[in-house]
């Protein structure tokens, strides 16, 4: 036994490269499948601080159980309580202003928990909300319906909950959620595993292939198969004795280098700092999945060099034992690639396993470059949507004319931009559009820019006709209006007393009781107004704080304010919409003074009512978008990095043992007079032929992975367009074509230092 741990050790050492090589592939498999889990986890766990922080330590709260009825819940078998509050009227929000429209969850600071349960009143006029978690997260449904019923039985009629997000990170979540979520899981971790598997069972079937003479000496000695079989999984355990721990130090430091890049970033859009979480059952569970593939990898190579015939590899008969049929090649071949052709085929189809093996390694490496790079593009289109440059950096929702004005005039604001809607239809039994009406000066900006070159912008009627439809599927269209230059478009605007005046308390407009009727009723003829406006200009230019992603279905119609048939409507048919500032840097100065004169001033609306408006700072929404959308990219390109690496040394491992083995098959063509020129061309036609095939079949492969990707996200109502991976696939052949070639050039030059005559005679041991 010590004999052959000893062989063991020279192997290795020996094949220091080959060793080396299998190693580095070990270790970032296992780098890369412990990132994996490792950001995963930190999110979640992140997450979950968070919610505790902000809402409460629990699953689930029932809202104004009795104090007699308390009891109910603390005896109960499906929950523990966490703690209680008294009754809750309000929520305090961020900026300390009560919220007496109670909807969601309660921040923290809404209640104060009561943890001694001895407080309580256990009378019914007193209510609680009571704070709790499931026994049993994952059997939330029928704890719930459960603990619910024991309430109502007990006589509590009106019975009202609100979960938590910590519920569902605790495991709270609908069966068919947990598994998909387990299946795409195991489906990631499942490629990197295959892909590792691959570098390590390729390195050992080229150990086995390279040392059957040395296996069938033994054999012939007297060394039983178990004891072979042994020998190889002791080459495994020692590698992995090395990688797996490197791989899980490399992972570590993987994952807190992605939490500082979030950190640093922003966390704006996540709301929370990502902190590094790797539970203890992440680190066995990598190290049980790299044993697991470790000895899965080997298991086939052991077992097939605990069969090597003792007699058959001291007699080199694979060597000898070839059929000409096996190794005929057509005439075609000849005349195409001349006698170096014939020859490099000859060469590959009589080391058949060989060449398929580096065919399969260089495939395999070319279609998971593929399908993760198509992946990622999904995931960055879905990203990059989000950035809607709508070259606004500040905008208002809602207020009023007055509102907007002050803020143009107390901030000096330079460029911006507020809009007026009417509700339209067509009169003509066209295709609808909507009418909106945009400030003057940001009108003549949009009119430029569009090409109209006339001075009477308020008679301008500009025609946005390129449109987004929208379908049931969740799928998208690009469509055009049907309208021309010239046509004379007949609209029918509504009155907007008829749509908001039933909604909205005390609108100071003159109406009287018979007017309210004909208005409610819609038989009125005073409450719309059919106007013709005449189309100047067909664009798909879009004005400021307007996006060039979104519409609502139909095309748009841009009129200025100076226009006649706004002036004419006198606020009744058009209302005020939103405004945006275009000035980099005012919107944190425009928020604070909003925010502190919401109360002391009151603008009225179109109704004379307050005026209510929502504002938000565009820009550092944006900013952040940008900044999650970077890390995607880093994250993303580390994670396709580190998989090319991974093929990088699966084809560099196969390639250089395949031709270290064929070096007595080189010393004998050179000493029958094979000149340098011609075994290059040999070599170079070789290369060829390996690239030609694995491409074909690693494209094709990759190609229908991308098909697949696509049809899965269409299916789960994505709205996605596909996406053909043409910089992956043209990235993929330059590397593999670099790489090929690279390879094959380092091992022939290792080739050329070797004796022709030791060559020959020299036999594997």
């Amino acid at each position: 036994m010590k004999i052959l741990t000893k062989l063991n050790r020279i192997n290795l050492r020996q094949n220091r490269a080959r060793t080396i090589v299998t190693i580095i592939g070990v270790v970032l498999s296992v780098a890369l499948i412990l990132s994996v889990i490792g950001v995963a986890t930190s999110f979640l766990n992140s997450l979950r601080l968070r919610e505790i922080e902000e809402y409460g330590d629990y699953h689930i709260v029932y809202r104004d159980v009795p104090g007699n009825l308390v009891s109910v819940i603390e005896e109960s078998k499906y929950a523990n309580i966490q703690y209680y509050s008294d009754h809750i009227d309000y929520i305090v929000l961020e900026d300390g202003t009560k919220d007496y429209y109670v909807a969601g969850l309660f921040p923290r600071n809404s209640y104060t928990p009561i943890t001694d349960a001895g407080m309580l009143r256990r009378d019914e006029e007193h209510l609680y909300n009571v704070f709790i978690k499931y026994r049993n997260p994952h059997d939330y449904s029928h704890s719930e319906k459960m603990l619910t019923r024991e309430l109502r039985d007990a006589g509590m009629d009106e019975i009202e909950t609100r979960s938590t997000l910590i519920a569902t990170l605790d495991g709270c979540v609908p069966e068919t959620t947990r598994i998909l979520l387990w299946s795409l899981s195991v489906l990631a971790i499942g490629t990197l595993a295959i892909a590792s598997a691959f570098v390590i069972r390729n390195s050992f079937n080229i150990s086995i292939t390279e040392r059957e003479r040395q296996f069938g000496m033994l054999s012939s000695i007297g060394a039983r198969p178990r004891q072979i079989r042994g020998m190889v999984y002791r080459e495994a355990f020692s590698i992995g004795a090395v990688a797996i721990p490197a791989g899980i130090i490399l992972g570590v430091i993987a994952t807190l280098i992605v939490c500082v890049i979030i950190n640093k970033l922003d966390t704006y859009v996540l709301g929370f700092s990502m902190s590094f979480y790797i539970p203890v059952g992440g680190y066995f569970l990598i190290t049980i999945i790299g044993a697991i593939i470790i000895f899965l990898s080997a298991a086939s190579p052991a077992i097939v060099a605990s069969r090597v015939s003792p007699i058959a590899a001291l007699r080199n008969e694979k060597d000898i034992k070839i059929k000409a049929k096996k190794v005929r090649t057509s005439k075609l071949t000849q005349k195409i690639w001349g006698i170096g052709g014939v020859i490099a085929a000859k060469n590959l189809k009589r080391s058949r396993k060989k060449y398929h093996t580096t065919i399969i390694s260089i495939a395999l490496s070319v279609s998971v470059f593929i399908g993760v790079s198509t992946l990622i593009s999904y995931g960055y289109k879905d990203i990059a949507f989000l950035i809607d440059d709508i070259g606004s950096n500040f905008m208002i929702l809602g207020g009023t004319k007055e509102l907007y004005e002050d803020i143009i005039e107390r901030f000096n604001v330079k460029e911006y931009a507020y809009f007026y809607e009417s509700a339209s239809s067509s009169a003509d039994k066209r295709e609808p559009l909507r009418l909106v009406a945009i400030s003057k000066d940001e009108f003549v900006r949009f009119a430029k820019k569009a090409g109209y070159r006339g001075d009477d912008y308020a008679n301008v009627a500009i025609l946005r006709d390129y449109y987004i439809e929208y379908h049931g599927n969740g799928s998208t269209s690009f469509k055009r209006t049907n309208y021309k230059v010239g046509d004379t478009v007949k609209l029918t605007l509504d009155d907007l007393r008829r749509i908001f005046g039933p909604q909205i308390e005390n609108w100071n407009l003159d109406h009287n009781e018979e007017n309210e009727e004909k208005t409610n009723s819609g038989s009125s003829k005073s409450n719309v107004k059919t106007v013709e406006l005449e189309v100047t200009l067909i664009t798909e230019e879009v004005p400021l704080g307007v996006s060039k992603k979104t519409s609502d279905g139909k095309g748009t119609l841009y009129i200025s304010e100076e226009n006649k048939i706004l002036k004419d409507a006198s606020g009744i048919y058009f209302m005020i919409r939103d405004f945006h500032v275009a000035d980099s840097g005012l919107g944190e100065q425009i928020g604070k003074y909003l925010d502190k004169n919401r109360d002391r001033k009151q603008y009225k609306d179109e109704f004379g009512n307050d005026a209510d408006y929502y504002y938000q700072n565009v820009e550092i929404v944006y900013t952040s978008i940008r900044n999650l959308l970077l890390t995607f990219e880093i994250l993303s390109y580390g994670f396709i990095a580190i998989v090319s690496l991974i093929g990088i040394t699966n084809i560099f491992n196969t390639i250089t043992t395949n031709i270290a083995l064929r070096a007595k098959e080189f010393a004998v063509l050179k000493s029958v007079g094979m000149t340098e020129k011609e075994f290059g061309r040999m070599i170079r036609l070789e290369s060829a032929m390996y690239i030609t095939r694995a491409l074909l079949i690693g494209l094709s492969i990759g190609l229908l992975m991308s098909y697949g990707i696509y049809k899965l996200l269409d299916a789960g109502g994505a709205g996605i367009e596909l996406i053909i991976p043409w910089y992956a696939i043209v990235i993929s052949i330059l590397a593999v074509v670099i790489l090929v070639a690279g390879t094959m050039r380092y091992s022939m030059r290792q080739i050329r230092k070797q004796n022709i005559i030791e060559t020959i005679r020299k036999e594997s041991f």
